[in-house]
């Protein structure tokens, strides 16, 4: 919970760990239980206006993946597939800045 109005730098750093390997992926912002951007890459700050009292929690968006060759065409299909478990470590930071 956030003691002090102000102007925050927040920014976390993940790397996850799925069956295609280790993979950087992007994390997002809850503002009292609402997502509040869209994806941003790990390891890049964000900057927001917060209220004394606001709860605010990183997420991370989690996709997996594979592409399948359309034959002689030399094209590509993404197919998702199903996460079934994820692992890794994370780091979240946040600092009033003004």
């Amino acid at each position: 919970e956030i003691a002090t109005t102000g102007l925050y730098r927040i920014s976390t750093t993940y790397r996850s760990v799925t069956a295609k390997g280790t993979s950087v992926p992007y994390w997002v912002v809850y503002k009292n239980g609402s997502r509040i951007t869209g994806a941003i890459p790990s390891g890049c700050p964000f900057e927001i206006p917060l209220v004394a009292g606001d709860v605010v929690q990183p997420g991370f968006i989690a996709v997996d993946y594979d592409l399948r060759s359309n034959g002689s065409t030399g094209s590509e299909t993404i197919v998702p597939r199903s996460i079934t478990a994820l692992s890794g470590i994370a780091t979240f930071d946040g600092r009033r800045i003004a």
